[in-house]
């Protein structure tokens, strides 16, 4: 009898042990997700910023080119026009570097608070939300190495730009240098607007996945 009574006794225990075991699975799991969602909280705060400043980029890019392509119809002896325009111009250029900046602090921020994630995910083997999660951090880290490049390029095509406003407002240049640099400044340019539509292609790819993860964990 007192047999028995130690084997329910032992049943109940086990039962208590497994139960309080995924207990604190379920707990666990809850705590890392109330974690990933706070990280894409902060993450998409500083997004907002980045995107603001990121319009003000693309404006004051606009107006700038704009000025450029004028500056290249204008004809050499043009010089009033040609040094009214450089300054305008080079004013835009400051604007541009300004906004870049602010644009990377805002991204950087955006990405310090996805990498927060990254050990979670580790934790997830097996749960419904670990693929989801998973594909959001490598659509950002693209979106970074593609950041990453058009930041480089960018400040390449502000300071070529410079160069060569400064060499026309003080009218140092020849017609063989100055075909060479547009060259050069048009190509960057190319290359940014090329780097910019694969930005905003993973861009849309990352907030179409959060969707789909903020579904899961609804």
């Amino acid at each position: 009898m007192n047999g028995k009574k130690k084997v329910v006794a032992a049943g109940i225990l086990l039962f208590a042990v497994v139960a309080g075991y995924f207990v604190m699975i379920k707990y666990n799991d809850h705590k890392r997700i109330e974690k990933v969602d706070h990280s894409l909280e902060n993450s998409a705060q500083s997004e907002e910023l980045f995107a603001k400043k990121q319009r003000n980029l693309a404006e004051t890019s606009k107006m700038e080119n704009k000025l450029y392509h004028t500056i290249l119809s204008l004809k050499v002896d043009q010089n009033e026009e040609i040094t009214k325009i450089t300054k305008e111009a080079q004013k835009l250029i400051e604007q541009q570097d300004q906004y870049l900046q602010e644009m990377e602090q805002h991204f950087d921020q955006a990405y310090s608070s996805i990498a927060v994630i990254k050990p979670l995910v580790k934790k997830m083997k097996g749960q419904k939300t670990e693929n989801s999660t998973t594909t959001m951090l490598q659509l950002f880290e693209k979106r970074q190495q593609i950041y990453n490049s058009y930041c480089k390029d960018y400040k390449r095509l502000l300071a070529l730009n410079k160069h060569l406003y400064e060499k026309l407002e003080n009218k140092q240049y020849n017609e063989e240098e100055l075909d060479k640099e547009v060259e050069q400044i048009n190509q960057i340019y190319h290359n940014i607007k090329n780097q910019e539509q694969q930005f905003n292609q993973y861009t849309e790819k990352y907030n179409d996945e959060k969707m789909r993860y903020e579904q899961l964990t609804s």
